[in-house]
């Protein structure tokens, strides 16, 4: 199974730095976004994408159907910018092994 980073170039390198693939999206086109995305997804070894949480609520229609999935299981990560909670990945790892 693979990990996959999915954001800006400060992301990705971010990710790299530990072995993580990065694919970076320059897009704000939201049809561009799902063909790129979409192309990420036919790999059928990845079980994990890291997205950047700038994506997620630019394109929320298109990221909560993708979330509702068991694979790959997608989390996001706040930005340089970010908004996410402080105990938004505690509330996640819960919610996986089934706490919550």
């Amino acid at each position: 199974m693979k990990i996959v980073s999915v954001g800006d170039e400060h992301l990705n390198l971010m990710f790299s730095l530990i072995g993580i693939t990065g694919f970076e999206i320059t897009t704000e086109d939201e049809d561009e976004l799902k063909e790129q995305f979409n192309e990420i997804l036919r790999d059928k070894d990845i079980g994990l994408i890291i997205i950047s949480e700038k994506f997620l609520i630019r394109f929320k229609g298109f990221f909560t159907s993708l979330k509702k999935q068991k694979s790959p299981i997608i989390i996001e990560v706040p930005d340089i910018k970010g908004t996410l909670d402080f105990n938004y990945f505690q509330q996640f790892i819960q919610k996986y092994i089934g706490l919550i």
